[in-house]
């Protein structure tokens, strides 16, 4: 017998950091995430020998995750606050070769002041830049940002792999979408229609080639190379743009619409893998009191129903 791989690590821990930024009158950020961080390297003898003088605690972990959270100059973005973590655990234990990082990071967004008739004379002086109230968020949707990152050991330096995208991200349009010239046999009840309503919760992915650097202090200049968060920007503006306004005649042909167009829009994103479950929605049969909510042009008041659900999934590369 023999062990074949071994991993290990803290999950779910979970995070809210404020950011006070000196110098703009009291303006704040938030984050808040769920981090899952593993290691692999020279553990082996603590599966097979009972050997706990290789492990690094989970424990230490969790604590080191707050560590970098508290520390880290990049918590804002969840691309570099993952790399922190990985580089700061291959820098601290030598018999770690390679540290796996995913995060989660919830949606917070400044509530914006005045828009409801209520501000008043001091409305100007409680702004941040972007329009919103200096420290005061409204957790906006199901929606995260999510990441993944691989950071593995190499001579002196440190090869990191980023893969980020978007998850729960919820949508629908009440038109504009078709479904028809599919395969009709034996098994066939669907009907086709020529505009549906279309609903789905995007989960989005996209990777980026191999960086190495050196240590912490390069993760600048990853940032200035990559451009992760203008990546960030772009696939979700993308995904809602392109949902609502393609005219669409499968979910198939909308998600490669939307992977090639991010493709197209950023350099540095090498593959971009989407998987969109149909939530549908099924027009309820009125004829039992004479009223049409079955032809398209009357569909109205629809049943949402959970499942079963069809499931979407595709990926879209650079040739």
């Amino acid at each position: 017998m023999a062990l074949t791989s071994a991993r290990y690590g803290k999950d779910l821990v979970r995070i809210l950091r404020v950011v006070r930024h000196d110098g703009k009158e009291g303006v704040q950020d938030v984050a808040e995430y769920n981090v899952c961080a593993l290691v692999e390297g020279a553990i082996e003898t603590s599966f097979t020998q009972a050997d706990n003088s290789v492990v690094v605690a989970t424990d230490s972990i969790k604590n080191i995750v707050y560590y970098i959270a508290k520390i880290s100059p990049h918590v804002l973005s969840p691309e570099l606050f993952a790399a922190h973590i990985g580089v700061f655990l291959l820098s601290k234990y030598a018999h770690l070769s390679k540290a796996f990082v995913d995060v989660e990071k919830l949606k917070w967004s400044r509530i914006v002041v005045g828009e409801h008739g209520i501000a008043g004379a001091e409305e100007g002086k409680v702004k941040a830049e972007d329009g919103g109230h200096r420290h005061s968020f409204v957790r906006d949707g199901d929606e995260k940002q999510v990441v993944s990152v691989e950071v593995e050991r190499k001579g002196e330096g440190y090869e990191v792999k980023v893969t980020s995208g978007v998850s729960d991200l919820l949508v629908l349009k009440s038109s504009g979408s078709a479904f028809t010239n599919f395969v009709r046999d034996e098994f066939t009840l669907l009907a086709e229609v020529t505009d549906r309503i279309l609903s789905t919760s995007v989960d989005l992915s996209y990777t980026f080639p191999a960086y190495t650097l050196r240590d912490a202090s390069e993760l600048d200049a990853m940032e200035t190379s990559v451009e992760f968060k203008r990546a960030a920007e772009l696939a979700r503006g993308i995904t809602l743009d392109l949902f609502a306004t393609h005219d669409s005649a499968s979910v198939q042909a909308t998600l490669f619409k939307m992977g090639e167009k991010l493709i197209a829009e950023h350099a540095k994103v090498q593959s971009v893998s989407y998987v969109l479950p149909n939530k549908h929605y099924i027009p309820v049969d009125m004829k039992y009191i004479g009223l049409d909510n079955m032809t398209a042009a009357s569909a109205e008041v629809f049943m949402p129903v959970s499942a079963p659900s069809g499931r979407i999934a595709g990926t879209v590369s650079r040739k």
